[in-house]
């Protein structure tokens, strides 16, 4: 069985990529590791778990709504 990736995760690369940044500058861009950048982005349990204010520096980041970010 084929798991469908949630479209919030989905729309955290689409935008990572259509602005050409790497998830190092991300993770950088939003204060936090590598690592705990590349969870959110590929791992629902990890995105239910972040905090509001870091999905809204993602959000900022990408100059979207947050509800685009919290939503998908």
């Amino acid at each position: 069985m084929i798991k469908e990736i949630p479209d919030n995760m989905k729309t955290l690369k689409e935008l990572r990529v259509r602005y050409g940044y790497t998830q190092q500058y991300v993770a950088d861009k939003i204060g936090m590791s590598l690592n705990n950048y590349s969870k959110i982005e590929s791992n629902i349990d990890s995105l239910n778990k972040t905090s509001i204010a870091t999905l809204v520096k993602l959000a900022n980041l990408y100059k979207v709504s947050k509800d685009e970010i919290f939503l998908g």
